[in-house]
């Protein structure tokens, strides 16, 4: 019986310690995009995911190289499929990076100027 509290015990340190790492994470991620962030446009490409845990695929540019990541999207946010929003990522780690999806950006020359084609800005939706 003893042997089963004290696996019990190391299944919640563990969980626990866990967690808190993931937070540290983000909030160290999140204060390093921050400062040392760099701004550019992503495309919304691709919708994944069912019910509660929806997403989306995005693309962006950097330094001319295409980059392709995924963002999960509450019930509440109203992303489109084909629609250009700001993405801060940081030059030292381009797989740190966030999408802003209430950021929609619908200047045409700063799309071009993030690496995009006129046919990707052809291809956005109207509204």
């Amino acid at each position: 019986m003893k042997n089963n509290k004290k696996l019990a015990y190391i299944i919640i340190v563990v969980c626990i310690v866990s967690v808190l790492y993931s937070v540290v994470k983000s909030y160290n991620n999140s204060i390093q995009l921050n400062n040392y962030g760099i701004e550019t446009i992503g495309k919304v490409i691709k919708f994944k995911g069912i019910s509660k845990r929806k997403g989306f695929e995005y693309i962006y540019y950097v330094d001319g190289k295409l980059k392709k990541s995924e963002s999960f999207i509450g019930l509440e946010e109203n992303i489109k499929l084909g629609d250009f929003y700001k993405v801060v990522y940081l030059p030292s780690n381009t797989n740190i990076k966030k999408i802003y999806s209430d950021k929609k950006i619908k200047d045409t020359v700063a799309i071009l100027k993030a690496g995009f084609s006129r046919e990707d800005i052809t291809n956005m939706p109207k509204k």
